[in-house]
């Protein structure tokens, strides 16, 4: 991006990070969405997604581009109060429950894009209908996104015909956040769209969070690496590559 490598990190840490609860967060997307009549794209930020956005133009521009912002994890908290900006960490999960805990008597349409399998995205979809809500739409998605070269015309008209009130993308960090972008220009009708990253495959029961203590302290990158040793490449990306990154560019 213009300005160097460590641009978009440093300018993403510039958006207005909600600072309140989990539970006032999901209370005004909501408020916002029915007020404008129009898609809201929530952006759930994490490391390895700005570290990914430093490195991607297009996954910047759909980020910095989205109306409302949480910071997902801990490292991204700490970088923004280094920069003396107020962030309370609300993990994307968390905040994917809170929306589709429906206790009205019309019950919060929901539209599915990602998860490991059409098995997986079942058994969430049994998750969030538990909760009061109703599975509107779902589908794997592309099989292979690739930024700024893809078409997407025929989910995105599916989509479009279901009419959900929020949409989960599971479609990987960065990726999803572009995708939503893309989608929120053709839709013309009040909607939430946010990317949950692994949360479908949780709620489907392919994956488990951190235990309790793990995610109040802030580790559950280390949980990961002990139940996913895969992801180790990852996990170095949020806890080395990010910090890094991010004193470098206050620095620079």
């Amino acid at each position: 991006m213009t300005g160097g490598l460590f641009f978009a990190i440093t300018t993403i840490l510039t958006v207005p990070f909600w600072h309140a609860s989990a539970t006032a967060a999901a209370a005004a997307i909501c408020a916002r969405a029915a007020k404008q009549k129009a898609p809201i794209q929530v952006v759930t930020l994490n490391a390895e997604m700005a570290v990914f956005a430093s490195d991607t133009d297009a996954a910047a521009a759909a980020i910095l581009s989205a109306d409302f912002f949480v910071a997902d994890s801990i490292a991204v908290v700490l970088a923004c109060r280094t920069a003396g900006r107020a962030a309370t960490r609300i993990p994307g999960i968390d905040l994917a429950s809170l929306l589709t805990a429906s206790t009205s008597t019309t019950p919060t349409r929901v539209a599915l894009v990602g998860g490991l399998s059409d098995v997986v995205r079942e058994r969430a979809k049994k998750s969030i209908e538990a909760r009061g809500s109703i599975v509107v739409y779902a589908t794997q998605g592309p099989p292979n996104i690739i930024l700024e070269n893809s078409q997407f015309e025929p989910w995105f008209h599916e989509i479009a015909a279901a009419q959900p009130d929020l949409i989960l993308l599971a479609l990987g960090h960065g990726k999803q956040e572009w995708w939503g972008s893309e989608l929120k220009k053709v839709l013309n009708f009040s909607t939430i769209i946010i990317g949950v990253g692994g949360t479908l495959d949780v709620w489907g029961g392919a994956s488990r969070r951190a235990p309790r203590f793990m995610r109040a302290i802030g580790i559950e990158w280390l949980w990961r690496l002990l139940t996913e040793p895969r992801r180790l490449r990852r996990i170095i990306t949020a806890t080395v590559v990010f910090p890094f990154r991010v004193l470098r560019g206050y620095l620079v």
